[in-house]
């Protein structure tokens, strides 16, 4: 996310941009990036750099929940393939992992990737 994703009147100019940028890559907190920006004498541009790190942060965590979603429905799937495969294949035994392991591990990491998505 960069200078095209905010409107016209809420661009940061280029410096505080890429110290910003430096700053969230580096893994600083946002208390720790509004200080320094306000150490390095941007004041009036703190506000719309915050913006800019939470915007990027919740898409982070957006595309962190679809690969969890993705994980989610890809055990579920194979889950009940496995289940169909060995039901009639009279291998009723093999039915407990697929059906109840598969299972719950898929939905575990679906709830996670909704979670993540919607940014709780």
């Amino acid at each position: 996310m960069g200078l095209k994703s905010m409107p016209m009147d809420k661009q940061l100019p280029e410096e505080v941009l890429s110290l910003t940028r430096s700053l969230y890559e580096s893994g600083y907190e946002n208390e720790k990036i509004a200080k320094e920006l306000s150490d390095k004498g941007h004041h009036s541009y703190i506000e719309i750099a915050m913006e800019w790190v939470k915007k990027c942060h919740l898409e982070k965590r957006r595309i962190r929940g679809i690969y969890f979603l993705a994980a989610g429905g890809l055990c579920l799937f194979g889950g009940f393939l496995f289940s169909a495969i060995a039901f009639h294949s009279d291998k009723s035994d093999a039915l407990n992992f697929p059906l109840y392991g598969l299972t719950s591990i898929g939905i575990v990491l679906l709830l996670a990737g909704m979670k993540e998505c919607i940014g709780m």
